[in-house]
């Protein structure tokens, strides 16, 4: 499941995730991919317990975060 579409997605909020894929975030969007690739590479090499749990969630939102904007405008298409 995914944190900011959830089970009940909300139209305000999948119509704003819609409107982020555009042009102008661009290179936040893309910012977001690579904080997620150092997170993995982080998690690679993590030998704390702790903060191999922190990053986890560091890459389960920012993964999530990525997924919601691939996929709002069809299921926003769906609630339609």
């Amino acid at each position: 499941m995914n944190i900011f579409i959830g089970v009940k997605p909300d139209r305000t909020t999948l119509g704003l995730l819609s409107r982020y894929r555009g042009q102008e975030h661009e290179g936040l969007t893309k910012l977001f991919r690579q904080k997620l690739e150092e997170v993995k590479t982080s998690l690679v090499i993590a030998d704390d317990e702790h903060l191999l749990r922190r990053l986890q969630g560091q890459a389960k939102v920012l993964q999530d975060f990525l997924e919601a904007l691939e996929t709002a405008p069809s299921v926003l298409e769906r609630l339609k």
